[in-house]
């Protein structure tokens, strides 16, 4: 592996990056401010022939990116908007990511709106190919007040992102499971639902692992089962209010909803 820096330029915008590893490209999308007032920016990851990046939940195997942007000025806060993964299934295990290239479209919050930015990203994610890697990359890049850049791209980005859903509503409830625990999540609506849902679970708890669930039809709804294991210390109680549940449909569509 090799340290590949590039230099780009975007208008006035100057944008650079650090990668130390062969096999993907990381790069700042300048944007511009939204009616909201935050600055909408994006991250690009460029993947070599063959190699994929994950989701913020990678599934069985993989890393998710993790964004640090400490290093910025005139930043207070940013926020991921996640495209909708695509599901891979290799020898057996399934994972959700990225292949080719992928943009985050990330919202940021300024101390003072009016006035320039400086975006500094140390960025940790993986990588997958034959072999599995992780990978660092870090990037910079100057945000004009009152300019736009990357209109279009950035909008094509939003609209890949997962929607809150509409219409939907879940009910969970944890149940012994041999040695462990197994966590069943009835799903209802008022339209059909598509019979060949993946759907992924997602906890605040660190210590709380769901897998990947098995769908069957239940009734006017379809019912997901997956396995459990807590890896904390004495006994567990599952934050119902708090569960995020994405759903995701073959066409590369996803909903999201939060508690069951």
């Amino acid at each position: 592996m090799h340290k590949v820096a590039i230099a780009l330029l975007l208008s006035a915008t100057a944008v650079q990056a650090q990668n130390v590893n062969a096999y993907s490209d990381v790069t700042i999308l300048p944007g511009h401010m939204t009616a909201s007032g935050q600055y909408l920016a994006g991250v690009q990851i460029t993947m070599a022939q063959g190699w994929k990046t994950y989701w913020r939940q990678p599934g069985e195997g993989g890393l998710p990116p993790v964004f640090d942007w400490s290093g910025s000025s005139n930043v207070t806060s940013a926020t991921v908007e996640w495209p909708v993964p695509e599901v891979f299934d290799t020898y057996g295990l399934r994972s959700l990511g990225y292949h080719d290239s992928v943009v985050f479209p990330i919202l940021f919050d300024m101390s003072d709106p009016q006035a320039d930015a400086r975006l500094r990203l140390s960025l940790d994610y993986g990588l997958c190919s034959d072999i599995c890697i992780p990978a660092h990359a870090e990037a910079s890049a100057l945000l004009p007040a009152g300019q736009v850049h990357n209109a279009e791209e950035l909008a094509r980005a939003r609209r890949d992102t997962t929607r809150q859903a509409s219409g939907l509503v879940a009910d969970c409830a944890v149940v012994p499971a041999a040695d462990a625990w197994r966590l069943d999540a009835t799903v209802r609506a008022d339209h059909p639902l598509e019979r060949d849902l993946v759907a992924v679970f997602e906890t605040a708890d660190p210590n709380l692992w769901i897998g990947t669930p098995d769908a069957v039809e239940q009734g006017d709804g379809l019912l997901f089962s997956a396995p459990m294991e807590w890896f904390g210390d004495g006994a567990f109680a599952l934050s119902r209010e708090d569960m995020r549940i994405t759903l995701i449909s073959s066409g590369r569509s996803a909903v999201e909803l939060t508690g069951c």
